[in-house]
């Protein structure tokens, strides 16, 4: 009885097929142009059918298989990226030539061409090669001088650093690539920026750009003026901590006392090392001066700070320490 059954739903579905023009001679769906995995869309009096026909854009392709060491490399086919990461699985791909790139940050570009046969998988497995990563070394300048404190931003990756006294940072550890470079810094309350775009990082070599500062706002950095360091004749106060946050323009203010009248000369010393000098007009045992822009990057996590008279008498501030915090 049971096989009775079957083979009435097998006529009955057979009859409905036919039916809706899915014969050789019908005018319903073109079989080598479609897939029909189920069924969707027609009733007879004894039963409901559903076909699913899913459109295949090359019926007569191959297989493509595309697999890369490591995984997660960008695949782009005759040119067009298709948004698929390794390792992939491309159906029904055309016949024929097909050009396939692997793209992956950090290493070599893979570039190769395979040819796809009907009704069979091609299979294309690469090791990518690591490329050594370049550097890109800056050289910053405004009003004819170069000098330390000017904050430095590389894109597209975020990264920023300060330039040393001799207006230079350098970016290491880069992967192969284009980036621009933005700095600014602010001098006595006036804003200095400039850019630099599309600058090319080769592997395993350092690239030098020059950047020259001309007023404008700067939009990257914040600055931050930090507590005073005295620099008295007869006492010396505590010492002073600041937590600064990473890569803001700080500035600290030195105030002279006590220290007689006229001329004042003397120099910064950061971290145990002469930094800058500087010369002010002392009136009436007093005079204050901002230094220029800090070290801000994370390289060094803590810095210290020291203002040391020499002339008209030999005296120095406490020691300012600060950190950097992110």
């Amino acid at each position: 009885m049971k096989k009775v059954y079957l083979l009435l739903i097998l006529g009955i579905l057979a009859a409905g097929l036919v039916g809706c023009g899915m014969g050789s001679g019908g005018s319903g769906l073109r079989q080598e142009s479609y897939r029909l995995p189920g069924t969707q869309g027609f009733s007879t009096p004894q039963a409901e059918v559903t076909i699913v026909a899913e459109k295949v854009p090359y019926p007569d392709g191959g297989r493509l298989s595309v697999s890369s060491q490591p995984k997660g490399a960008k695949i782009s086919l005759n040119g067009s990226d298709t948004s698929q990461v390794t390792p992939q699985v491309f159906e029904s791909v055309e016949t024929g030539k097909t050009s396939v790139s692997l793209q992956i940050p950090g290493y070599r570009e893979w570039r190769g061409t395979v040819t796809i046969e009907k009704g069979k998988t091609t299979k294309v497995s690469v090791k990518l090669r690591k490329l050594t990563p370049g550097a890109l070394k800056v050289i910053v300048s405004w009003q004819g001088r170069r000098g330390p404190g000017v904050v430095v931003k590389l894109d597209p990756s975020s990264e920023t650093k300060t330039t040393n006294r001799d207006g230079i940072c350098i970016f290491k550890q880069l992967d192969p690539g284009t980036y621009s470079v933005t700095a600014g810094k602010i001098i006595s309350g006036e804003s200095y920026a400039g850019v630099v775009v599309k600058i090319r990082v080769s592997s395993a070599k350092t690239v030098t750009t020059k950047i020259s500062l001309d007023p404008g706002p700067v939009f990257f950095i914040t600055s931050v003026e930090i507590e005073e360091l005295v620099v008295d004749g007869t006492a010396h106060p505590a010492t002073a901590q600041m937590a600064i946050k990473a890569n803001a323009l700080a500035q600290a203010k030195i105030r002279l006392k006590g220290i007689g009248s006229g001329k004042c000369s003397g120099y910064l010393e950061l971290d145990g090392k002469r930094w800058e000098p500087f010369s002010v007009q002392v009136t009436d045992g007093m005079a204050q001066l901002v230094t220029p822009n800090l070290p801000t990057d994370q390289e060094t996590t803590q810095h210290t700070l020291q203002a040391k008279v020499l002339r008209p008498t030999t005296v120095e501030s406490p020691a300012l320490t600060y950190s950097i915090i992110e």
